[in-house]
C-alpha cells in the first residue's frame, strides 16, 4: 500500500510577516540617515570651498573676523575689532561645522556678542560690503527674522520666520530695503549665508555657496553716523536676536567681484 503525501503549501505568518516589515523598516532608515549625512557633508564642502574663495578674492578688504575659538576676538584683519559678550556670564563654545571649523557660540536669544566701533569699520560711502556667517539654527523665529549680524544705520543679516534669509540694507532717508529668499534654512542644519552689496546698488545673497538671489536698487548718500557691529543681536524693526550656533563671522567692505 502507497501513502501519499500531501504537500501543504508553505506560507508566512504574521509574526513573520511583521518581523520581515521591521527590519525593512530599519534598512530604510540607516540607508536614509546614510544619505543626509552624505549630502549634509557635501553642503559643508561646498561651502567652506565657497568661503575660502572670498577670501582669496577680497581678504585684504577684511575689516573683521570673528572665529570664536575659545575668545571673542578679530582673529585675522588686524584691526582688532575685538567683541565682548553681552546679557551676563561666558559664552558657551561648542564643536562648530562637524569638526570642520573649530568652535562656535551658543546664542540663547538673550546674549549676543557687540564690537565696538571703530574707523575701520566705518563704511565706504557708497555703502559697499560683503559679509558671511555659518550658522545652525536651533528653532526659527515667530515672526520677523533673527538677526545673525548686523550695524544698525548700514545693513542687517538673518534669518526669517519662513527660514528665508533676509537681507536689509539702510538707505540714507529712503527706509529700509528687505530682500527675503525662497530657499530655506532648516533647523538644526549647518549653512553658511552670505550678502554682498556691488555699487551702485546690485545686491546679492548665497546660501552655501550658491547664488539665490541678484537684484537692484538705488541706494543714498554715506551715513552719518557709525554705530557698534553686533553679532546674534536684533538691530532693527521685527527683528529679533538669534536663537543658535553662529561661526566665523567676516565682514569686508569690498563687493564679491561679479
Amino acid at each position: 500500500m502507497i501513502n501519499i503525501m500531501k504537500n501543504k503549501e508553505k506560507s508566512f505568518t504574521l509574526v513573520e510577516l511583521m518581523v520581515v516589515i521591521s527590519i525593512i523598516g530599519l534598512l530604510s532608515s540607516i540607508i536614509l540617515v546614510s544619505l543626509s549625512n552624505a549630502r549634509e557633508k557635501a553642503k559643508i564642502a561646498t561651502s567652506l570651498s565657497f568661503s575660502s574663495q572670498v577670501q582669496n578674492f577680497i581678504g585684504m578688504e577684511s575689516v573683521g573676523e570673528w572665529s570664536f575659538n575659545n575668545n571673542l576676538n578679530d582673529t585675522f584683519s588686524g584691526f582688532n575689532n575685538n567683541g565682548t559678550w553681552v546679557g551676563g556670564g561666558s559664552p558657551n563654545y561648542v564643536p562648530s561645522a562637524d569638526g570642520k571649523l573649530g568652535q562656535a557660540i551658543s546664542f540663547d536669544g538673550n546674549h549676543y556678542v557687540q564690537i565696538p566701533a571703530s574707523p575701520s569699520l566705518y563704511p565706504r560711502s557708497d555703502h559697499a560690503f560683503t559679509a558671511e556667517a555659518w550658522i545652525n539654527a536651533t528653532s526659527l523665529p515667530a515672526s520677523g527674522s533673527g538677526t545673525v549680524i548686523c550695524r544698525p544705520g548700514h545693513f542687517s543679516l538673518g534669518i526669517a520666520e519662513s527660514g528665508a534669509i533676509r537681507l536689509s540694507v539702510w538707505v540714507l532717508g529712503t527706509g529700509t530695503s528687505i530682500y527675503l529668499v525662497d530657499d530655506r534654512v532648516k533647523p538644526g542644519e549647518w549653512h553658511h549665508i552670505a550678502a554682498t552689496l556691488i555699487p551702485p546698488g546690485a545686491v546679492k545673497i548665497y546660501l552655501d555657496g550658491i547664488v539665490v538671489i541678484s537684484s537692484s536698487y538705488v541706494f543714498g548718500g554715506p551715513q552719518s553716523s557709525y554705530p557698534d557691529l553686533y553679532i546674534g543681536a536684533a538691530c532693527g524693526a521685527f527683528e529679533y536676536n538669534f536663537n543658535g550656533l553662529i561661526d566665523n563671522v567676516r565682514i569686508y567692505y569690498e563687493p564679491m567681484p561679479e
